[in-house]
């Protein structure tokens, strides 16, 4: 899903019609202001920035980070 947005918000119209993304995001985050996508979300598709993601800490601060670009471009 994310993989998709992250398509999408490079058209000049995205920003408008994708604008519940950020509502949906931001409903999403935890309470310490990240998000964790989960183990099952390494589909090797996307590269995270950590070696690995069996490390709970790792996987939040790659996910925080590829929420927060995308967040930054709606």
């Amino acid at each position: 899903y994310l993989a998709a947005i992250e398509v999408l918000i490079e058209y000049k119209c995205a920003k408008e019609k994708l604008a519940f993304v950020k509502d949906w995001l931001y409903k999403n985050m935890d309470e310490n202001g990240q998000w964790d996508f989960g183990s099952k979300a390494n589909d090797k598709v996307y590269f995270p920035l950590s070696d690995s993601w069996r490390d709970k800490e790792n996987r939040k601060k790659d996910s925080t980070e590829r929420v927060m670009k995308l967040l930054s471009k709606i």
